[in-house]
């Protein structure tokens, strides 16, 4: 199975949180345009209940014609995330994030995340076994495309990152 990321484009704040900017909203439809020329096929879109990231979500579900599902869990995580700073002790966030990972693997569907920056980052280093203080060590532009192929072998999550941080679709020709 295939496990999408989309990070959502440039935001600006609103008083009651953040909303996609003008140029958001324009990085996010390049990104939809390019899924769909591609014909990636996921039957789901995944995000947590922020302005920015549901307006993202909408965008894509609608190009690319899949649902969306709203997951609290992440939204709990990417708060507590926000308010300190992570350490190795965290095992209710990996807890969070695995219970999430491994809903997805049994499910065994192609799917697009569009979450909060710092989860696209726990899960990344969850699914190539990273350290969680490593995703303190990597970054995403607004707008980019990341995926990665996972498998379970012998009962035993394998996943290869096959692209990070791919912003192709933003250059203008």
């Amino acid at each position: 199975m295939k496990i999408y990321f989309a990070r959502y484009g440039e935001k600006e704040e609103n008083g009651d949180g953040f909303e996609l900017s003008e140029h958001g909203e324009r990085q996010v439809r390049m990104l939809a345009r390019r899924l769909k020329q591609e014909k990636i096929n996921i039957s789901k879109v995944y995000t947590a209940s922020y302005n920015h990231l549901e307006r993202a979500s909408e965008i894509l579900s609608k190009t690319l014609y899949v649902p969306i599902f709203r997951d609290d869990r992440l939204q709990e995580i990417g708060d507590s995330i926000f308010q300190r700073e992570l350490s190795e002790d965290d095992f209710l966030l990996l807890d969070t994030v695995k219970l999430f990972v491994n809903e997805l693997i049994e499910r065994n569907s192609d799917v697009l995340l569009v979450l909060p920056h710092c989860i696209i980052r726990v899960i990344m280093s969850y699914l190539i076994g990273l350290p969680l203080k490593a995703m303190n060590y990597f970054n995403l532009d607004f707008g980019s495309f990341s995926m990665s192929e996972c498998s379970l072998d012998g009962g035993r999550l394998r996943c290869n990152l096959r692209f990070f941080n791919d912003t192709t679709h933003l250059r203008v020709p």
